[in-house]
């Protein structure tokens, strides 16, 4: 009989497995309390576009502080309007890099793909934004650690990442979830073997891999989520 209730909900798209029998993967929320039991008190957002990863966050985790970060002026007239529902979230209007300064960043027709990669097109409108990197962030709010830096910049993580050298030599991060891709040809996320290799280097650990994408003509797998953990970890 069960196999049956399970094979009428699988057939109108349905799926119905007890949460703790998951695999890794399926569900970060379950994979952080139950797989890896890490508490998440203090969460970077970078690339916040208009406050998905902070509501899914809040929704799980309603003590924790969020610092988001979201260069663009209408995503973050967007984030300022949604400001008073959430408690602990501070927003910047910033984006993250290697540098402090200005640079100019490429808008897309999506909103959620705006990116700072040099895109080589004339006709791409652009905008001038707010750069600052992650060390000197921390620095200057007295940040002492982060459980978990969330990326998703299109194609600007290893920058992101070069701006985030201190506090990563220094073991302040424990959880790093970041967009990227497996496939040759994608030209707008992050190579992962790359990722793998510098968060490697900092000692880090790929132990998950959420949110897949499949792109089409041909088949295949796109981009998602993968997420490292800090060996050993001590903050």
């Amino acid at each position: 009989m069960k196999n049956k209730i399970k094979l009428f909900l699988h057939r109108r798209g349905w799926f119905a497995r007890k949460a703790l029998g998951l695999g890794i993967g399926t569900d970060i929320f379950i994979d952080l309390e139950h797989k890896l039991k890490i508490d998440i008190k203090t969460l970077i957002d970078v690339g916040a576009h208009q406050g998905e990863t902070i509501e899914s966050f809040k929704l799980y985790y309603p003590l924790s502080k969020i610092i988001a970060f979201e260069p663009v002026a209408k995503n973050f007239k967007i984030l300022k309007e949604k400001e008073n529902t959430w408690e602990n979230v501070k927003l910047e209007n910033y984006a993250l890099s290697s540098f402090i300064g200005n640079k100019l960043i490429s808008l897309q027709v999506d909103s959620q793909t705006h990116s700072l990669r040099e895109i080589g097109d004339n006709e791409t409108k652009t905008e001038s934004v707010k750069v600052t990197t992650l060390d000197s962030y921390l620095e200057k709010n007295s940040l002492t650690h982060i459980d978990l830096l969330k990326i998703d910049v299109e194609g600007f993580e290893k920058e992101v990442l070069k701006g985030a050298k201190n506090v990563l030599e220094k073991r302040k991060i424990k959880l790093i979830i970041v967009e990227a891709s497996l496939d040759i040809n994608d030209e707008i996320h992050t190579d992962l073997i790359m990722l793998r290799k510098i968060l490697n280097d900092h000692n880090f650990d790929l132990v998950g891999i959420y949110d897949q994408v499949m792109f089409q003509n041909p088949t295949r797998l796109g981009y998602f989520n993968a997420l490292f953990k800090l060996r050993d970890t001590i903050v």
